[in-house]
């Protein structure tokens, strides 16, 4: 097999002994999955990407580890970033797995050193109380979407629509040109639709920030007047089939499905 090996230095304990056993085990595995996430990992599970192969007692806990020659660029990588303090500069699965593995020394008030090592590129850092491995951002998505809301307020220097929308806590702040901003204006305090390019925090869905393109005329109705509308507009494709009957029909339907995804599970 063809490994390397490399050190870190558990700051805080006396020795060994003190070392809660959990947060090694936990550290170690969210190390491995920093490293194992900066690389493509397929070799055999009798071959481990990295392994503790030592801990040297003293004012701080040695670690030598071992790891496969695939795992030195990741390793490398993290020493790298924690010396500069800049984890953005990792893929987004290292930064995250190597915060995680830090907030297991962090709940001790332990601090990291990782050894330098400059004949396979990895560099001297500490993490600690004082350089601390920021959690990394939240992913954001983005896409064309419109928002229905109350128009609250517009202006400002770079023109901005502050909309009401409902179920939201607080209200959204949207970029729109000073065109759309005059057309807002004159709905004041009543409903508008916006359509833009928005960004949404991707581990919930929930929307952070819009640019408005276009604004669209929108007015509630009374709902019999929405689906009188709504016949109209069908121009009598409808006027054939039987609501009532329809729904049991799906209902029964839907009720044949269930009994049987039971049946096969008994």
């Amino acid at each position: 097999m063809d490994r390397f090996r490399f050190k870190l230095d558990v700051v805080g304990p006396k020795g060994p002994e003190e070392v809660v056993l959990r947060d090694l085990f936990e550290f170690l595995f969210e190390f491995e999955k920093a490293v194992a996430a900066f690389i493509s990992d397929d070799s055999p599970g009798n071959d481990p990407l990295i392994s503790l192969v030592g801990i040297k007692p003293g004012h701080s806990s040695q670690l030598t580890l071992s790891a496969r020659q695939s795992a030195n660029v990741g390793v490398s990588a993290v020493s790298k970033a924690a010396r500069a303090g800049r984890y953005d500069r990792l893929p987004r699965a290292v930064h995250e797995h190597f915060h995680a593995a830090y907030l297991c020394l962090r709940r001790r008030n332990y601090s990291l050193v990782i050894h330098g090592s400059p004949k396979i590129g990895i560099v001297r850092a500490t993490v600690g109380p004082d350089n601390d491995v920021a959690k990394p951002k939240p992913e954001k998505l983005s896409g064309h979407t419109a928002i229905v809301g109350r128009c609250m307020r517009v202006g400002g220097d770079t023109p901005t629509v502050e909309v009401r929308i409902e179920g939201r806590p607080k209200n959204l702040h949207v970029r729109v040109t000073e065109e759309i901003a005059k057309s807002v204006a004159k709905r004041l305090y009543d409903e508008v639709v916006l359509e833009g390019n928005a960004f949404w925090r991707a581990e919930d869905w929930h929307l952070e920030t819009m640019e408005a393109i276009a604004v669209t005329e929108f007015k509630r109705l009374p709902l019999p007047v929405a689906f009188e509308r709504l016949a109209k507009a069908s121009k009598g494709r409808w006027e054939e089939i039987d609501a009532s009957e329809y729904v049991h029909r799906l209902r029964e339907s839907s009720a044949s499905e269930s009994d049987s995804s039971n049946n096969n599970d008994r």
